[in-house]
């Protein structure tokens, strides 16, 4: 486990460093550091750092690339739903303020590090009928309400 940490702690540093990772340590599989990445979203960190090491095999390779390359494409297409969700209320003059979450990646180097996000609006208990109208004509299902806290989804 230690050997494990360590290496991850590796990869981290790496990929922030834009850097080559040491090669992958004895007892370590390409398999692990996947499914680690997958379930701490981190896939376009870990994976990458990953891809650009010595010693993997075709096989390896073109399965960090996919999923690097997944990561990507999830990020900017959530960065354009949120462009397209800011412009609809902006047209409909709902006042909103985009939080947290998608709007966060554009504070870190790239925001392709952040993976784990989803896009969040304020705004006000008067504008959810319009609000909720507009979302889910761009696609969105409406999930869960609880209070003041109403979750979409899209395909």
């Amino acid at each position: 486990m230690e050997t494990m940490a360590e290496y991850l702690a590796e990869l981290v540093k790496a990929g922030l460093e834009d850097r080559k990772a040491a090669s992958l340590p004895e007892g370590v599989s390409v398999r692990e550091i996947v499914k680690i990445s997958e379930e701490n979203h981190m896939d376009y960190l870990l994976l990458g750092a990953l891809l650009k090491t010595d010693g993997l095999s075709e096989e390896e390779k073109e399965l960090l690339r996919e999923k690097v390359l997944g990561s990507m494409l999830f990020t900017g297409m959530q960065l354009q739903e949120l462009k397209k969700l800011e412009e609809r209320m902006e047209q409909a003059k709902i006042p909103c303020q985009p939080m947290k979450g998608a709007r966060m990646k554009f504070y870190y180097p790239s925001p392709f590090l952040r993976e784990m996000s989803d896009i969040d609006f304020m705004i006000y208990e008067d504008d959810f009928t319009d609000t909720d109208r507009i979302v889910e004509e761009a696609g969105f299902v409406k999930v869960q309400a609880i209070k003041h806290h109403v979750i979409y989804q899209k395909a």
